[in-house]
């Protein structure tokens, strides 16, 4: 039988967003509270028009391929990266684009390519080392990933998603206090980190400050209302206080906002099982299941 205790799978399971656009940050206050898709939709719209105006704007079709990866759409997002850079083969930020999308598909090796030539072509890139860096810890590589972070915050100081990428490393190396350190100063660079703040909310979850997690989960959903993986973190703060209604809709918001969400389908089978609720446990175990989560599974 699966047990609360495995919650402690959320502590890995979250990372900052990687950064896949140019190397600037914009720190400012959201601008829309629309969902991403609705945003995403409209840029779309917007860019294809500018395409069919001038077929060889290389620049439309980075920022359409951006698009169509928040959306998920990662085989659209390609083509029209690969396209930016069959029109300009010297386009260093959509090497760096491209390689975020490979990594966000796991094909990391790809992904290192395309970090390396956006390197190679603009040596002071910084958010091409950093998402270097966040490759390389994906597979495993931890020492090259905080080398690479280094290399970022050495290039750009002010580069909040640096110190957030530097972060998910120290804490997947059990330094937890780095890691803390690096969550506050992306924070203190960028108030509206989304991402920063649910890290840092995981990293008082695990140090059982279960309160300051929720107040940093509350954070980032006040910033972005659409935020799924914002809500998965508060169920969690809710479970482990005892909290399962109030964890239960968490998840269900969690679900509603990314119906392929395994991770929330599985958390919420786990608090269905603690409130004595184990068909529509199994349930959720089922859909996690289903949709790729091997813990689920078992």
């Amino acid at each position: 039988m699966k047990s609360c205790t495995v919650y402690l799978l959320l502590i890995w399971l979250f990372a900052c967003a990687p950064a896949i656009r140019a190397q600037e940050e914009t720190i400012k206050p959201p601008e829309s509270s629309l969902p991403r898709k609705v945003e995403s939709d409209r840029t779309i719209e917007d860019l294809t028009r500018t395409i069919s105006l001038d077929p060889k704007n290389a620049t439309a079709y980075f920022e359409r391929g951006v698009a169509y990866d928040m959306k998920g759409q990662h085989d659209r997002a390609l083509d029209d990266l690969n396209k930016a850079i069959s029109l300009n083969p010297e386009y260093a930020n959509a090497y760096n684009s491209r390689g975020a999308v490979f990594r966000n598909i796991g094909k990391f090796d790809q992904a290192i390519e395309d970090f390396n030539k956006a390197i190679s072509l603009d040596p002071n890139f910084a958010l091409a080392y950093t998402n270097r860096g966040t490759t390389y810890g994906r597979k495993g590589h931890m020492d090259k990933a905080i080398e690479d972070h280094n290399k970022a915050i050495t290039l750009d100081p002010n580069l909040a998603n640096a110190y957030c990428n530097r972060g998910i490393v120290y804490k997947n190396k059990g330094q937890l206090n780095r890691a803390m350190e690096d969550y506050n100063r992306a924070i203190n660079l960028n108030p509206y980190f989304c991402e920063a703040y649910v890290n840092r909310g995981n990293l008082y979850w695990m140090k059982g400050q279960y309160d300051r997690s929720i107040d940093d989960f509350n954070k980032a959903i006040s910033l972005d209302p659409n935020y799924a993986r914002a809500y998965l973190g508060r169920g969690g703060a809710y479970a482990f206080k005892g909290h399962h209604d109030r964890a239960i809709e968490d998840y269900d918001k969690a679900i509603f906002l990314d119906p392929n969400f395994a991770r929330a389908y599985y958390f919420r089978g786990l608090a269905y099982q603690k409130k004595g609720q184990p068909e529509r446990a199994q349930n959720d175990f089922r859909k996690a299941c289903d949709l790729g989560y091997k813990p689920a599974c078992k």
